[in-house]
């Protein structure tokens, strides 16, 4: 648009042919165009702003062409607004051939980012509403706008039809569009609308009762107003919010009769129940029993795949079924498949609602009947927070079990363990833990998912090496079977993989642990699953802070406090960003992500609650009050897991040293070391690490030089790149005591290379510190303006190359928030204060 106006301004003829959909803001880019013309005196005669010239008559596309080609009489600047589908054929030529000269520019406008979104509909922070509406609306203004004063704040988002759920105001433009249809094209265009988002022309002409001819013909005007577009698979409505708005305005009388012909269609022809069931739940009447079978069979087909969707059609099941007593076992049934799909999709408290009332119609007869809803019902107690509620139904229904039934003992019992590391109970952990791996071993085969889960668990509690090493093959064993599943195979094992992915973390296998989490964020995205998705971002934030993956660690943990449906993942997220923070951010912000975490983990009884107190005290040390990060994280030493000892004693070493108490650091040292195994190089990493530190305090420096070599390699070994960078720092220090400024040097740079890399801010200040001490500073990376980091530079040298924030996070595979996070280090460091003055910037230091 620049490259018109300019020519515009210098003298020269401009043309601007502004393309695109309805709504995505052609008309607004015109009026804006034309007060700046106004304002810069550009209006009177030497400007001609046309929209909607796909309407434009013979007379005017003639004096467009004139225009185009720089005739004598053309204005300085032409600007248009089109749709290009529904331009003629002589004015597209026109428009289009021209593109490609000097004096032509043709701009596209792309669909808005999420934040773009929220800006536009004025909320200040991200939601699952705002998503959704930016899904729905493909980032279109117009559609968004609509979609937002359409949608209460209690509508149900995640429904497959959830355009269809509330009346939608749409403009005078399309409502223009819709009544200026023939009427045999308005018929088909409502039967299209009735059979779904993408249609055939023989299913629409018996829905709308045409012979196939005419359907031929109002389907063809259709596609030349462009109300639908063909694709591959027949025809689809140009957005999804057009086919929506017509469905809406067909009314309920004639909608119900044109879904049963649907629904009849479509199962003459053999289609499937999920294909049925989007017809049926709009036309069966109660008592229907064949309905109520058809949306029960296709809501089991996608509870795993689309949980919301088949939460709507149990829910209309449940309407249809007769009341009566044969119905009862039937009912209870879809009470509880309701309530998985509902947990799925983060709706708990109705989920529990659910599951309350289908227990009540199960009688105790110690059969499995009950397995499915029992353990789902402490499944959605502990997400509540309702910790001890879950256990006592988990006991009461084990001892309800029969002798022999193995897959029901083992399935509760591993319920019961996983719950007692929500509680805090090592030791129930470890005896139910270690009676669910007894259980699972003996059966082997489809059972080895719970084998690896109840191994996951046991890492936590057992301070011997030799039973960690037996817990990690357990763990790795299942390894290959995961890589070897489909994603239709795993999708129903979700909950399984994550807890898995646990496992391979606590084994320090962080590569196979982000592998496991990324697909299963990918899958648990595809499927709608609120709740475990949630989980699983959490999860993959803490491996990637564990893995020096910084960036990775503050995409995921966001994305989790933005879509988490349960307070224990809202907490855990809150703590991952914290321990983000820590690394790379002002110690403020993570001394208040902690204190955040601590308040809503509430007391220190449970395992989020102590972890959240141990970052706390990690970000209160990097913040200089090692006195309240010692009070901290020793409320959080009691029933700590073994194989966490040794990082936690390191906190308390670094702490007591920073308050000058070395026969204080001396003991959690010493205590570090003795925690660590062989099994877990992370631990013995720590330990080693914090034996150096205190020999350094001691005056011991070289000692202190083979502590921190030592934890070098071990915190190799454990393929954890930042702390490897502390054990160099470490290492650089002692140097510099025993005054080898080669060596020391050498040290302090592959530290400060590490955390210029990883943007470890935190790490960067120590050995920016300790340079000074040698009477030397960190070199700047080469290319890197303003002392940037690698990522920071290859996001200021994307914005030098045009590219929007979300273009930079698909690039990137980070979210829109993270870079904006980086954008504002970035401006502080290089000395600006927006994008563009950045992108100058950039061009001034590449020359």
């Amino acid at each position: 648009m620049r490259g018109a106006v300019r020519r515009a301004v210098a003298g020269t003829r401009g043309v601007l042919v502004v393309s695109g959909d309805p709504g995505v803001g052609k008309t607004r880019i015109l009026t804006e165009l034309g007060r700046w013309c106004r304002q810069r005196g550009l209006a009177s005669g030497g400007v001609l702003i046309l929209d909607d010239v796909h309407l434009a008559d013979e007379s005017t596309a003639e004096r467009i062409e004139r225009s185009v080609r720089r005739r004598s009489s053309a204005p300085l600047l032409l600007a248009v607004g089109c749709r290009p589908r529904q331009l003629s054929p002589r004015l597209s030529a026109v428009l289009f051939d021209a593109a490609g000269e000097d004096h032509c520019e043709v701009l596209r406008p792309p669909g808005l980012s999420v934040d773009e979104t929220a800006e536009l509909l004025g909320l200040s922070a991200r939601t699952l509403r705002l998503r959704r509406i930016h899904e729905l609306s493909g980032g279109v203004p117009g559609y968004a706008l609509a979609l937002d004063r359409a949608w209460p704040p209690n509508v149900d988002l995640d429904r497959e039809d959830a355009l269809l759920a509330v009346p939608i105001r749409v403009g005078t433009g399309l409502q223009d569009e819709l009544d200026a249809l023939s009427a045999p094209a308005r018929l088909a265009m409502r039967a299209a609308a009735v059979v779904g988002d993408q249609f055939a022309v023989g299913v629409v002409a018996k829905v709308a009762e045409l012979d196939a001819d005419a359907t031929v013909r109002a389907v063809d005007e259709l596609v030349d107003r462009d109300i639908v577009r063909p694709d591959a698979e027949g025809f689809t409505f140009r957005h999804p919010l057009v086919r929506a708005v017509v469905w809406q305005q067909a009314g309920l009388a004639w909608r119900w009769e044109a879904h049963s012909r649907a629904a009849a269609a479509v199962r003459a022809g053999g289609g499937p129940a999920t294909s049925v069931a989007r017809h049926m739940e709009h036309c069966a009447m109660p008592g229907d029993r064949q309905a109520v079978e058809v949306l029960v069979s296709a809501a089991v087909s996608t509870v795993h795949s689309a949980p919301a969707t088949a939460a709507q059609w149990l829910g209309t099941a449940l309407h249809l079924l007769p009341e009566d007593s044969e119905a009862e076992p039937w009912r209870a049934y879809l009470l509880t498949t309701r309530a998985h799909a509902l947990a799925q999709i983060g709706r708990l408290q109705q989920s529990r609602d659910l599951l309350h009332e289908a227990l009540t119609l199960m009688p105790h007869t110690g059969d499995s009947a009950r397995l499915w809803p029992v353990v789902l019902s402490a499944r959605v107690e502990r997400s509540l927070g309702h910790l001890h509620e879950a256990h006592a139904r988990l006991v009461a229904e084990l001892t309800g079990v029969h002798l022999g039934q193995t897959a029901s003992e083992a399935l509760l019992t591993l319920e019961i363990a996983a719950g007692c590391l929500a509680r805090g109970d090592l030791d129930g952990v470890r005896r139910w833990a270690t009676k669910a791996l007894a259980l699972a071993d003996d059966h082997h085969g489809e059972w080895i998912l719970y084998t690896a889960v109840s191994a996951g668990l046991l890492i936590l509690t057992t301070a011997d090496g030799r039973e960690q090493e037996a817990s990690i093959r357990h763990v790795a064993a299942v390894v290959p079977v995961i890589d070897a599943a489909t994603d239709g195979e795993l999708m129903p094992r979700l909950d399984a993989v994550a807890s898995v992915a646990q496992g391979e973390m606590r084994s320090e296998r962080y590569r196979d642990a982000i592998r496991h989490y990324e697909r299963g964020i990918r899958l648990a995205r595809r499927g709608g699953r609120r709740l475990l998705l949630g989980d699983l971002l959490v999860g993959a934030a803490q491996a990637h802070n564990w893995s020096g993956q910084l960036d990775q660690a503050l995409s995921c943990a966001e994305d989790a406090l933005e879509l988490s449906a349960s307070p224990a993942t809202h907490t855990a997220a809150l703590a991952e960003l914290c321990r983000v923070a820590i690394w790379r951010d002002k110690a403020d912000n993570a001394v208040r992500l902690g204190q955040e975490a601590v308040r809503l983990a509430g007391p220190p009884d449970t395992f989020q609650a102590r972890l959240s107190l141990c970052l706390l005290g990690v970000a209160l040390l990097r913040a200089g009050q090692p006195a309240e990060c010692v009070e901290h994280v020793l409320r959080a030493t009691t029933g700590v897991p073994p194989c966490m000892l040794p990082w936690i004693c390191g906190v308390l070493t670094q702490a007591e040293l920073a308050r000058g108490d070395v026969v204080a650091a001396n003991h959690w040292a010493r205590r570090a070391s003795a925690a660590a195994t062989e099994a877990l190089p992370g631990g013995q990493g720590f330990g080693h690490l914090a034996l150096g530190q205190v020999a350094l305090a001691g005056g011991e420096a070289m000692a202190a030089r083979a502590s921190a070599a030592a934890a070098a390699r071990a915190f190799a070994a454990a393929e954890m790149p930042l702390l490897v960078g502390s054990a160099h720092l470490l290492d650089g220090e002692a140097c510099i005591e025993l005054r080898d400024r080669e060596a020391a040097l050498s040290e302090l740079g592959v530290a400060g290379r590490t955390a210029q890399a990883r943007g470890a801010v935190a790490l960067q200040d120590q050995v920016s510190n300790a340079l000074r001490r040698l009477g030397s500073r960190m070199p700047r990376p080469r290319d890197a303006p303003g002392g940037l980091t690698t990522r920071e530079e290859e996001i200021a040298q994307l914005i030098g190359a045009g590219l929007t924030n979300r273009q930079i996070g698909d690039r990137l595979r980070l979210s829109t928030r993270t870079i904006e996070s980086h954008l504002t280090r970035i401006y502080g460091k290089v000395g600006v204060s927006g994008r563009a003055a950045l992108a100058v910037a950039v061009c001034k230091e590449r020359g």
